[in-house]
C-alpha cells in the first residue's frame, strides 16, 4: 500500500476514527474520507503525507485540535473539514 496514490472512500458510512496507520501512505497524493461517520480526532500521522495535495474530511464527526503537522505538508492545497463536530485551530498555547 505504499504506493497508494489516492484513496477516495468517501460516503461510505464508515464508522470509528483515522487510524493513525494513515501516515503509512507516503506517497498518498489525495485522501478522501468525507461524509461518513468518522469520530475523534485527525492523527498528527496524516502530517507524514508530505506528497498530499488534497485532504477532505469533511462531514464527519471530528473533534479536538487540528493536527500543526498539516503545517509541515508543502504540496497541500486543499483542506475540506467543515461540517464536523468541534474541530478548533492550535493556539500558540496548545
Amino acid at each position: 500500500m505504499d504506493e497508494l496514490l489516492f484513496l477516495d472512500i468517501g460516503s461510505n458510512q464508515l464508522i470509528g476514527t483515522i487510524p493513525t496507520s494513515v501516515g503509512l501512505l507516503t506517497k498518498l497524493e489525495e485522501l478522501n474520507l468525507h461524509s461518513n461517520l468518522l469520530t475523534g480526532t485527525i492523527p498528527t500521522e496524516i502530517g507524514l503525507l508530505f506528497d498530499l495535495e488534497h485532504l477532505d474530511i469533511h462531514f464527519n464527526f471530528l473533534s479536538g485540535f487540528i493536527p500543526g503537522e498539516l503545517s509541515l505538508i508543502s504540496n497541500l492545497k486543499t483542506i475540506l473539514l467543515y461540517g464536523n463536530n468541534d474541530l478548533k485551530r492550535p493556539t500558540n498555547n496548545d
